[in-house]
């Protein structure tokens, strides 16, 4: 099979096509009732306290899938989820599943982070990522994302990174 492995990605949801409905079937779950995802179907009906859903949804998948071969980014994802994502939690994982997805079907070009990441790198005196900087510097995720645009905002203003700016698949991002 091809998919999210090969140099030309296609939909990463071929993998899990069927995925939904079947879990709706495993936890006898009433479709009518309104829960229209898999991470809230996991996290309901397998998770103690949400850090253990990411470990169901590969057990999970692989029941759905019959012991057919594991897709080799689901094998890398289950055995090294910090080479792809920032912190182990369904929610990432589906968010990377969505953007990895979204670029192989054209939606979104890849975006290098490289440059802002030197750039958080110089501004805290850390060579850790980006992510991790802003996130030890921030009281929890939620003031994370303000000093993120804040910084962001501080990355396109310096004059080398205004002009790579314009014609980047974030735009001319600025805070809100």
């Amino acid at each position: 099979m091809t998919g999210v492995n090969c140099e030309d990605q296609t939909d990463v949801w071929d993998y899990l096509d069927g995925f939904y409905d079947w879990l709706l079937d495993t936890f006898n779950h009433r479709s009518d009732l309104g829960m229209q995802c898999e991470i809230k179907l996991i996290t309901h009906y397998m998770s103690n306290d949400g850090h253990d859903a990411y470990e169901h949804f590969f057990d999970l998948i692989q029941e759905f899938r019959l012991g057919e071969e594991e897709l080799p980014l689901f094998k890398a994802l289950k055995e090294r989820p910090y080479d792809f994502l920032p912190q182990k939690s369904i929610q990432c994982l589906y968010a990377y599943l969505w953007g990895k997805d979204a670029y192989a079907q054209g939606m979104t070009e890849k975006i290098d982070m490289s440059d802002f990441e030197e750039f958080v790198q110089e501004h805290y005196e850390l060579e850790t990522p980006w992510h991790k900087t802003i996130l030890f510097y921030s009281q929890d995720e939620f003031s994370a994302l303000d000093v993120f645009q804040t910084l962001y905002e501080e990355f396109t203003i310096e004059p080398s990174h205004a002009s790579d700016n314009a014609g980047s698949p974030m735009g001319d991002f600025l805070p809100l």
